[in-house]
């Protein structure tokens, strides 16, 4: 039996995808069931023009994303990919790629959260990388020592949704991901008010991206800290923060306190 009979007998009669659509550039998936997903991942093989895919996947069940990962990286012609998993049980354990397995992916968009250990592993599939967001779990996580180091070194955005990531592991994992990144977006609910030191920022930024061009950051505070930060906030101000042009702002929103940094306009 050959190669295309096998694929096509794992999938169900409706789900077969028509020789109409073999020059189908861009898929989009929305509120999926994991086991129809799969039957079209399968399928898709045969869409040798398909360059963007789109899957969101709404479930208040375990979902397990290690073959949705596994067969979206088969799809090799891929050049956008973002997946939105909405509901947080879920668990990946892929292997690390190997050179066999290695994709020209060139936007990646992960909107659901991640340990540094599976995200080391993701991200090891698609080193051409030039975007690349994603959201860090929200539960403490201590896999950032045993993160490999990947150079990606097309990788000039990151985007990246921070909830209890202490500012040290944050350098750490900044220091692994060897890149020329020009722009960086970070979205901080932490209680680590070491995200508030330009002075820390500054040599973050002046060893690891010195390419950096675009700066966009955003911390929450919330009012029962009683503003514990005001104090020290003027570093910002400093030659280095005026040289870049990136402004310093403070918001007072219903939650609390937002800090915000942000290019000139």
């Amino acid at each position: 039996m050959s190669t295309s009979n096998q694929y096509s007998a794992l999938v169900p009669k409706y789900l077969t995808i028509a020789s109409s659509f073999v020059r189908l550039e861009t898929l989009v998936l929305r509120n999926i069931q994991v086991d129809v997903l799969i039957s079209l991942l399968i399928n898709s093989i045969f869409l040798p023009c398909l360059s963007s895919l789109t899957i969101k996947i709404s479930s208040n069940n375990f979902v397990n994303l290690t073959h949705i990962y596994q067969l979206i990286f088969t799809l090799r012609q891929l050049n956008y990919t973002k997946l939105i998993l909405e509901g947080e049980k879920r668990s990946i354990s892929l292997q690390m790629a190997t050179n066999q397995q290695l994709t020209t992916m060139k936007c990646l968009i992960l909107d659901h959260f991640f340990t540094f250990s599976e995200l080391s592993t993701i991200i090891s599939y698609t080193p051409d990388l030039r975007r690349l967001h994603f959201s860090h779990t929200h539960e403490r996580d201590t896999t950032i020592g045993s993160m490999s180091s990947i150079a990606l070194t097309n990788l000039t955005y990151l985007s990246l949704r921070i909830f209890s990531l202490n500012f040290h592991d944050f350098e750490i994992f900044i220091g692994k991901i060897h890149s020329k990144l020009m722009t960086l977006s970070v979205n901080i609910s932490s209680n680590d008010i070491t995200y508030l030191d330009a002075y820390r920022w500054e040599r973050l930024i002046l060893q690891h991206l010195p390419q950096l061009e675009i700066f966009s950051f955003q911390y929450l505070d919330c009012v029962d800290n009683e503003h514990r930060y005001f104090e020290g906030l003027s570093q910002f101000c400093s030659p280095f923060w005026i040289k870049r042009q990136w402004i310093f702002d403070v918001k007072i929103v219903d939650e609390g306190i937002v800090y915000v940094i942000h290019p000139y306009k």
